[in-house]
């Protein structure tokens, strides 16, 4: 929920001059983030981050490119703009930003510095934290929209599909709600220096007084980001999987036609626990892991690595907007077909656009030569022509050729 707190106890306890906040410090400490232990020690063992690595380089690649090349594709092409890939993009752009913004960032101050300081300051430490825990919240409230959106389509096919409008608005709703959700990670984030050793640490700090606040705005993201979007996701799915799976061919089908809607059902409900499935696997060590940090926090004292502990789980929940990429991108006939089209559709872009020049003219078609266009009867009766023609072109449509007819000479005129 918040970038973690890397620094011992006893560096974070040096900086407390309050005697009611040293005292009610053992019960809070973990507020600043991830939690830590008696004996937490900076840096992590390189097993950890390799495997941190591993999973933020490949979110980074996989989130970055395929979901730029999916807004793209959905931008280009017309067939693409449906009301489900409109839902979807809205998710892909969440997951692309998270990729680009953040994770760079992330892998910088978890992995590449062995110290872990935090290198950029209060500014870049809030946006980071808030733009993640917004991304965060765009994903999941995202993924419920789909999965209801689904629902309607399928189990209630009488209700009207949602217009244009409705969508727009839907995915205006799920970004500025999951944007002030996330408000109170930038206003509490900020780069705390350590006491014993140089830098500083990147994390959210509550005050002391704060601690209510502080549970029960974590306790309210539990349950209405993620508790909550999982029954309903849940639900959803259970219904559409059964509608699917006792649905019947009308008439007399074949064996063949038989066993190919019986493996389009199988790939179907595949899919849907797939997308249900990982997204709870993602996410509940991630939640897991923040209701015993702020409501046990005594547990987290318990081992000296608890700080990593947090960076694994939480790459492992930011993990998901690779699975979702992948789901979303690898499952879709139609997004696979479209991005293979696109780079034959951005060279014959690209060639327009260098074609939008004045190509030169023949020497038999100059400013001022060549005779009047023949408009006398016999020329109407089918007799030839003898006016040269006009061998030019024009590539850019903005511009126009205007012949203007002055006493025995035709004049081209660009306008």
């Amino acid at each position: 929920m918040s970038a973690a707190m890397n620094s011992s106890l006893s560096d974070i306890l040096d900086s407390y001059d309050d005697d009611q906040d040293f005292e009610n410090y053992n019960q809070l400490a973990t507020n600043s983030s991830s939690g830590f232990g008696p004996s937490e020690v900076v840096g992590a063992p390189m097993a950890s981050r390799v495997i941190l690595g591993i999973i933020y380089t490949s979110t980074m690649i996989v989130c970055g490119v395929g979901n730029l090349l999916l807004l793209i594709v959905i931008a280009t092409y017309k067939k693409m703009r449906t009301i489900t890939n409109a839902l979807i993009a809205n998710l892909a752009l969440s997951d692309f930003i998270l990729a680009v913004v953040c994770i760079p960032f992330i892998m910088d101050y978890y992995i590449v510095r062995p110290d872990r300081t935090w290198a950029y300051g209060d500014a870049f430490c809030a946006v980071v934290n808030y733009i993640r825990m917004a991304s965060l919240y765009v994903s999941t409230n995202a993924l419920l929209v789909i999965a209801v959106d689904r629902y309607l389509v399928i189990m209630s096919p009488q209700i009207p599909r949602m217009s244009p409008r409705v969508v727009a608005l839907t995915i205006l709703a799920v970004w500025v709600i999951s944007m002030l959700l996330a408000v109170p990670a930038a206003h509490f984030s900020q780069a705390v220096p350590y006491v014993t050793q140089g830098g500083a640490f990147c994390g959210q700090v509550w005050k002391i007084h704060h601690a209510k606040s502080y549970k029960a705005y974590y306790l309210f993201m539990l349950v209405f980001e993620f508790i909550i979007p999982v029954l309903i996701m849940c639900f959803c799915y259970f219904r559409i999987g059964m509608r699917i799976w006792f649905r019947t061919i009308p008439g007399h089908p074949t064996q063949s036609q038989q066993a190919n809607v019986q493996n389009s059902k199988e790939k179907v409900i595949r899919l849907l626990i797939v997308i249900v499935g990982l997204f709870i696997l993602c996410w509940l060590p991630y939640y897991v892991y923040a209701v015993i940090r702020d409501f046990f926090p005594y547990v987290l004292q318990l081992t000296a690595h608890n700080t990593t502990i947090y960076f694994i789980v939480e790459a492992i929940g930011i993990a998901n907007s690779m699975i979702n990429t992948v789901v979303y991108i690898g499952m879709n006939h139609n997004a696979r077909k479209f991005m293979r089209k696109l780079p034959k559709t951005c060279y014959q872009a690209y060639k327009r656009r260098r074609g939008r020049s004045i190509e030169p003219w023949n020497d038999e078609m100059r400013l001022g030569e060549g005779p009047l266009p023949n408009n006398s009867s016999s020329s109407r009766r089918g007799q030839p022509n003898s006016t040269p023609r006009m061998n030019f072109r024009l590539a850019d449509r903005r511009r126009s050729v205007r012949p203007t007819l002055v006493k025995t000479q035709m004049v081209a005129t660009i306008a």
